[in-house]
């Protein structure tokens, strides 16, 4: 039975660099990637045609719960961002 991984942020700079390492180190292994959406699919699932994709954000719990569980390991290569990341300049 092959070793199941759900990851995040295969979509990102670190993620993908991430599962570009993981697949070439272990190409038997099973991949579940969280993306943001369909625009953003389009690109990893061209790239790694058996990994499956799940569809969602990293705010929804419900999504990320039922994928964490069905993964032997999780790699959280992602991060959750305010929608803005600096404060105010200085009045």
């Amino acid at each position: 039975m092959a070793v199941k991984i759900f990851l995040t942020g295969a979509t990102g700079y670190i993620g993908g660099t991430v599962l570009d390492s993981l697949v070439k180190a272990h190409p038997e292994y099973e991949y579940r990637l969280l993306v943001r959406d369909e625009a953003r699919a389009g690109p990893i699932r061209a790239r790694y045609p058996d990994a499956a994709l799940v569809v969602g954000r990293l705010e929804d719990a419900a999504v990320l719960e039922q994928a964490a569980a069905e993964a032997d390991i999780v790699v959280r290569a992602s991060a959750l961002l305010p929608p803005h990341r600096f404060p105010p300049p200085p009045r």
